[in-house]
């Protein structure tokens, strides 16, 4: 502690920590961030396709994996499914309340849980 203020140093190390504790295992098919393989679609290769990312992340299905990119207090979830989504950032938000900060609901107003016909929330 540097006077009666956290450290910058102390609040980096804290939230990445943080990640890799929301990570998880990437074998867990329960883990909403699982993968199974990583694909890379690099400029010069024979199999280039300018329409895919670089690298992704894939699931046993063949989907892009879901992952939560930072960039700086912001969290955006990254999925196939607006449902794969939801469920990533959920276990983001629990995760880091619990372990490291508050992540504040405004910032992803827009994603809302999806609904089944007829189930009650």
């Amino acid at each position: 502690m540097m006077g009666l203020m956290n450290s910058p140093y102390a609040a980096i190390k804290s939230t990445y920590l943080g990640e890799e504790i929301i990570q998880g295992c990437p074998e867990d098919p329960t883990n909403p961030l699982h993968w199974k393989a990583v694909l890379f679609n690099l400029p010069g290769a024979a199999q280039y396709t300018p329409t895919l990312p670089w690298n992704r992340r894939i699931t046993c299905d063949g989907k892009i994996a879901c992952s939560i990119p930072r960039y700086v207090d912001d969290l955006r979830p990254v999925g196939a499914s607006a449902e794969a989504c939801w469920s990533a950032m959920h276990r983001s938000a629990t995760y880091f309340s619990y372990w490291v900060s508050k992540s504040p609901d405004a910032k992803r107003s827009h994603l809302v849980r999806p609904r089944v016909r007829g189930q009650v929330l």
